[in-house]
């Protein structure tokens, strides 16, 4: 079953603090379900590609908690 994936940027899209990011990614299984998710979020928050490095490493971590996973 396809899965549809957004990043929700903990301090902004391009800010890094102290080298880390502390983003999080949330799964949904619709792309209905993820617009609005992203239509209701108040901070920075972008959809993304199940093929992106930080959802792979999302899935990694997945095995083992739940979502949302803080990359």
């Amino acid at each position: 079953m396809k899965k549809f994936y957004a990043i929700v940027y903990a301090y902004g899209r391009h800010v890094v603090n102290n080298g880390q990011r502390a983003d999080t990614i949330h799964r949904f299984d619709t792309v209905a379900e993820r617009t609005r998710f992203l239509n209701e979020q108040e901070q920075d928050a972008d959809p993304i590609k199940a093929t992106h490095p930080l959802v792979k490493k999302a899935l990694r971590y997945a095995e083992h908690m739940d979502w949302p996973q803080a990359v």
